[in-house]
């Protein structure tokens, strides 16, 4: 409306001047007003200039804002793209076996990855009292499993670790434990020696007695173990091993074995290690008996505990009530207490019938009053619970392990004999353990004919071992084998590095060898180990075999001869 009035006022003043008439002159007077309305009128225009470049500037903001939220909904697009290409990472870790045992039955595990976004990157390493005993780094470019197997070298419950990542980044962690026993065992000459305190006087029902009495307090093994499909242990036992299953339920097992050294004949009296199989066998000679039969020392008592089968020996009588000395009970040989009227109570073996059927001459009464009156005998504790056993090798140069198994605080010491006096062992490069329960050496045309014992104190006893030796199967008699090359200290730029070490004997096999401080060990081809029995052994450098020491054994027709003993390092590191 402004915009027209103005217009019209400079129309209006553009028109021709003629002469006014009165009429006019007032016409002029009332247009006066306007004029002044147009001088007001005018610094007004900027600001509608303003009204009209803010309309237009919003306008083309609002134009520009498009492209922006395409460039936003193509960032989003990409980003779910890049989600669509790197899927959830799955993975795991599965192991081989149950248990493993030491230098024999090796841990194996299998470290699967799936679903992520190829290729995947998997480490994985075991662990014993938080130390790493074995590392590994493997790669799977698809989904897929990778299996790993390491042999453990020590006794207790080892942990497999496992990192699993993907190309994306992504990243899970797996871990499982599993428990590693030693092959600790006796023979025959330690269960002779656990019953060599017992006079037979040839008398069934007293020897027997007096062998199980023996046998108190004896344990199964808990480094000596198995585990069977169903989760259970079962521990090595004596009875077990003489019977020939070392590791089965044992308690028939150990009335068998006392029956055995209390010289009761089987073709007289059977042995089993199964009771059902054995109150057969009774049943059949007419000597079982239900538990309204009155029994007496020496007789066998078979009983029953949740449906479970059990059997021990009767030891001592009084009326109604009678105790036992039964193996298996807790994993222990233990005495026990019942009476007849007891519900764990089925029956009784009668071995004074099985005497009379012999033409043994029975002293019930005698054997009554020995087994109640006889005092307990105090003895000295026992320092070396696990005597050693001697060992065979397959050739000079193979490794030799003697292993005793020794109370707490006790402090051992091998010894040597040539047949005169006895010495005291030090480690040397072919000998380690000579302070400890496990001897390891080299063997050699020498040592094969000396003997090795253990000597065991704790500051108020002292026991010594059994004494024992070795034998070379294949015995290999005439000059040493010499070395063209020994070899040499090697030196690495970072760990990761290959580390390689040569030697060489002419005609020679090898086998190269390690030690981490608990002695010398033969290596195995592996992922890791290169050249194990070749003349050069490479392996990739890490920090846990950075403080080790290694070695090479040569093996030829002219005998054996150990190499000298090389390490790696680190360049620029002190050494």
């Amino acid at each position: 409306m402004r915009r027209f009035l103005c217009i019209l006022l400079a129309a209006l003043m553009c028109l021709p001047v003629s002469a006014l008439a009165d009429e006019d002159i007032i016409i002029m007077e009332w247009l006066e007003e306007p004029e002044l309305e147009v001088i007001e009128l005018v610094p007004e225009e900027p600001a509608i200039t303003v009204e009209l470049e803010a309309e237009e500037t919003v306008h083309e903001i609002t134009l520009e804002a498009e492209p922006i939220q395409e460039v936003a909904q193509q960032a989003e697009l990409e980003v779910r793209e890049q989600r669509e290409e790197a899927p959830v990472l799955y993975s795991d870790l599965t192991l081989g076996t149950a248990y493993a045992m030491a230098d024999q039955r090796a841990i194996t595990w299998q470290v699967e990855a799936w679903n992520g976004k190829a290729p995947f990157s998997i480490s994985t390493w075991v662990t014993l009292d938080g130390a790493v005993v074995y590392s590994a780094v493997e790669g799977l470019d698809a989904d897929g499993a990778v299996s790993f197997s390491f042999l453990p070298e020590r006794f207790g419950v080892h942990t497999v670790h496992a990192v699993i990542q993907d190309e994306a980044g992504n990243a899970q962690t797996h871990e499982a434990s599993l428990p590693v026993s030693v092959d600790e065992y006796e023979t025959e000459l330690t269960w002779e020696k656990s019953v060599r305190d017992v006079a037979l006087t040839g008398d069934w029902a007293r020897d027997l007695v007096a062998i199980a009495r023996s046998q108190l307090g004896y344990m199964e093994s808990e480094r000596n173990f198995v585990i069977d499909k169903n989760g259970f242990v079962h521990g090595f036992t004596r009875y077990g091993a003489w019977y020939g299953a070392a590791y089965a339920n044992w308690c028939a097992m150990f009335v068998s074995f006392c029956m055995y050294y209390a010289g009761i004949p089987s073709d007289q009296v059977p042995y089993e290690a199964g009771c059902e199989a054995w109150i057969k066998k009774f049943s059949s000679l007419d000597v079982y008996h239900t538990k309204q039969y009155q029994p007496r020392p020496g007789d066998i008592v078979f009983l029953t505990f949740e449906e479970n089968s059990h059997v021990g020996i009767v030891a001592t009588v009084d009326g109604d009530a009678f105790s036992t000395i039964e193996g298996n009970v807790g994993k222990s040989v233990v005495r026990h207490d019942y009476h007849l009227s007891d519900a764990e109570v089925e029956g009784f073996a009668d071995l004074h019938a099985l005497m009379a059927r012999a033409g043994l001459t029975e002293v019930d009464s005698v054997v009554e009053v020995a087994m109640v009156t006889e005092p307990e005998q105090t003895e000295a504790p026992r320092l070396i619970v696990y005597q050693p056993e001697s060992r065979e090798v397959a050739v000079l140069g193979d490794e030799v392990v003697f292993s005793a198994l020794v109370a707490e605080g006790v402090r051992c010491r091998w010894q040597i004999s040539d047949g005169g006096e006895w010495r005291d062992l030090t480690d040397s490069n072919t000998l380690s353990g000579a302070e400890s329960d496990t001897l390891r050496l080299l063997s050699s045309e020498t040592r094969a004919g000396r003997a090795y014992r253990l000597a065991a104190e704790n500051g108020q006893y002292a026991e010594i071992s059994d004494t024992v030796t070795f034998r070379v199967r294949e015995k290999v008699i005439a000059q040493e084998v010499a070395f063209d090359r020994q070899p040499h200290d090697a030196v690495i730029a970072a760990l990761g590095d290959e580390v390689v070490f040569t030697a060489r004997a002419a005609g020679a096999s090898y086998q190269w060898q390690y030690n981490n401080g608990s002695g010398w060990k033969n290596l195995t081809e592996s992922a890791t180990w290169h050249g194990v029995d070749t003349d050069t052994l490479r392996f990739i450098s890490s920090a846990l075999r950075l403080d080790c020491q290694y070695r090479v054994v040569a093996t030829g027709e002219a005998g054996v001869r150990v190499s000298n003993r090389v390490t790696f390092s680190l360049a620029g590191k002190e050494q």
